[in-house]
């Protein structure tokens, strides 16, 4: 995402070239389903029925912009 995007609390989860990791609640998990099987369908090797998602994030200084990975985890 371009550096010029409004994000909210920047400055806790978009760390200047430092990676943060979060695993997102389970609250927001189900409330966000349908968003983040749309992320998960869009991978090659999506994750059938993910039980954890987790979220890392930073602001690429260099590039400026802001970099978002989303991971999904199956509960094995």
């Amino acid at each position: 995402m371009p550096g010029s995007t409004k994000v909210a609390d920047a400055d806790i989860y978009f760390l200047p070239d430092q990676l943060t990791v979060n695993r997102l609640a389970d609250e927001f998990v189900a409330k966000h389903g349908d968003l983040l099987d749309y992320f998960n369908n869009k991978l090659e090797n999506s994750v059938p029925d993910y039980m954890d998602v987790w979220v890392t994030t930073t602001y690429l200084t260099h590039h400026d912009k802001y970099l978002i990975e989303l991971s999904f985890e199956q509960d094995i």
